[in-house]
């Protein structure tokens, strides 16, 4: 009896120290998903008034040269007589030159296309600087490109409309779209893969306007309905000025007082979509994991910010209190900024940047990693790397 007794006690003691163990590891893991937790949350409220040169090359171009961002770590400065892609280091990745008049400039990836609007020019740049030209035959309205240097072009004829997905002289495919009974194509965005293009036409009538969102396929499941069109939506008096590719899938349409993602493998569904905002969307912006857009009370001249994630959680919203002329959004950034004010709020609604410059700033945009920004102002184009001042 007392060797069971013994026993008992004994597995007792081992049920006992492995509770305990159990209870401690416990303990130790909440104790460091919390200090995780504590330094993200940290790190992600850091607040920065100042910054650090780390590379600087002088400008050698006029007032009227352009920046877009340009595959992942570089910048396209353009102009009415050339184009020119830079390297995180501040030197020239590929150059050219060209005429036009009004140049639009679109990338996709290493992709780039330049068209010059209400005229006939198009140019098409691979990630080398290679070019063709396109040789289209009516004013350009609008035009995209897909990652494999493929144009989706909007050109304007007396009484019709056409979206032409064209490579080099080669017409994929011709989309006509008559004003009176389609109306006018006033948006318009082309997948990455070049397989899908999403339009956003008005149709006056009546003086009335009436939006539809049209969504075409051209693989082989856009074969089997009527001239690739896989949906087609009623958008009533909302007129929608911008949509946009995110990513592969998904698509983000900005409409003037809401805004809505869909994802897009092949037939268009609706992930989700704001409620109406009575106040006025002012701007938007995006990136591969969020949309971001600035509301507008005209009343009281309020800006508000607001981020949401792509399954519709809103993960911040920050009132916009600088008169900016431009925003772009990266990463965790939503960057604001006018002749001389930076603004960078974080996706989760919190200003990380404040600053104030005395030479007049041209274009912000995100460097990849470490709180690294390109800052273009009046006479250089730097690499600045953000600090915490005294």
């Amino acid at each position: 009896m007392s060797d069971n007794i013994q026993e008992i006690k004994t597995d007792e003691d081992k049920i006992s120290r492995f509770r305990f163990g159990l209870g401690t590891a416990i303990v130790v893991v909440v104790m460091i998903l919390i200090s995780v937790f504590i330094y993200v949350r940290f790190i992600a409220d850091r607040k920065y008034n100042t910054y650090e040169v780390i590379k600087s090359v002088t400008r050698d171009d006029d007032g009227n040269t352009k920046y877009v961002p340009y595959d992942k770590d570089k910048v396209i400065k353009y102009s009415r007589d050339g184009i020119t892609a830079i390297g995180g280091d501040g030197n020239t990745v590929w150059s050219a030159s060209y005429d036009m008049k009004n140049p639009m400039v679109v990338t996709c990836g290493e992709s780039v296309a330049v068209a010059d609007i209400g005229n006939q020019s198009l140019i098409i740049y691979d990630g080398k600087g290679n070019e063709d030209v396109v040789e289209i035959l009516k004013p350009i309205e609008n035009v995209a490109v897909c990652s494999q240097g493929i144009a989706a072009v909007v050109v304007k004829d007396e009484e019709c409309n056409y979206i032409y997905i064209c490579d080099g002289d080669t017409v994929y495919t011709e989309i006509k779209t008559r004003i009176k009974e389609d109306g006018y194509p006033v948006s318009i965005a082309y997948s990455p893969d070049g397989k899908k293009l999403v339009t956003g036409y008005v149709q006056v009538a009546d003086e009335s306007i009436k939006s539809m969102l049209t969504f075409y396929n051209f693989s082989e499941v856009g074969k089997e309905y009527d001239s690739d069109i896989v949906k087609a939506e009623d958008f009533g008096e909302s007129i929608i000025p911008r949509i946009a590719f995110v990513n592969d899938s998904n698509v983000a349409v900005f409409a003037s007082n809401k805004a809505m993602v869909y994802e897009m493998k092949e037939i268009p569904k609706m992930i989700f979509e704001t409620d109406d905002f009575s106040d006025s969307i002012k701007s938007v912006a995006w990136d591969s994991k969020y949309i971001s857009l600035i509301t507008e009370d005209e009343t009281q001249g309020k800006k508000e910010l607001k981020v949401y994630a792509l399954n519709g959680k809103q993960t911040g919203k920050h009132e916009v209190t600088i008169n900016y002329k431009d925003m772009v959004m990266s990463g965790e950034d939503v960057i604001l900024y006018n002749d001389s004010q930076i603004q960078v709020i974080t996706k989760n609604g919190n200003e990380k940047v404040f600053l104030e410059e005395n030479s007049q700033v041209s274009y912000v945009m995100p460097y990849s990693g470490d709180d690294k920004y390109y800052l273009v102002n009046t006479d250089n184009i730097n690499l600045i790397k953000l600090k915490r001042g005294k």
